[in-house]
Parts: C-alpha cells; sequence; structure tokens
C-alpha cells in the first residue's frame, strides 16, 4: 500500500509512467532527474573525497540526502571546479 502511494505520487510528478502490466518505469521527465540527483551525488562525493584527502571510494552518501541538502548554487559550484 506504501509502494502504490509512492508510485502514485511520482506519477503525479511526472517521473514515472504506469507500463499497462501493472510495472512502472522512469518518464522522460524522470529519467532525467535520476540522471542530475546521480551527477550531483558524484560531484559531492569527488569534493569530499579531494577535501578530506580520501578515496571517492571510501566515501558513501546516501543520494536522497545529497538531494535534500545540496543548494543548487552549490552544484554549480562544485561543477564549475570539477
Amino acid at each position: 500500500d506504501e509502494v502504490r502511494r509512492g508510485l502514485a505520487g511520482l506519477a503525479r510528478r511526472g517521473l514515472v509512467e504506469a507500463r499497462g502490466d501493472g510495472r512502472y518505469q522512469l518518464s522522460p521527465r524522470g529519467a532525467v532527474e535520476a540522471a542530475r540527483a546521480a551527477r550531483n551525488q558524484r560531484l559531492w562525493q569527488a569534493y569530499l573525497a579531494h577535501s578530506l584527502d580520501l578515496s571517492v571510494e571510501d566515501v558513501h552518501l546516501d543520494i536522497g540526502d545529497v538531494e535534500r541538502s545540496l543548494p543548487p548554487e552549490v552544484v554549480a559550484r562544485l561543477e564549475r571546479e570539477a
């Protein structure tokens, strides 16, 4: 029931589409958003690794936490410095 509510919310936001066989897939917009979130996570990991003198593999982040806490202006700065 919780999964259905979550999928319905994602569908309302245009991030997933029902396939007709009871399954869902990312919409084109959802794929763009997923790629953006993954890129932001990698940028933040690289920044932290560099700042803390660690390997990127040693920095583990939850993508949801990164998305909720990383303002767009910080992402832009990280992109410029990458």
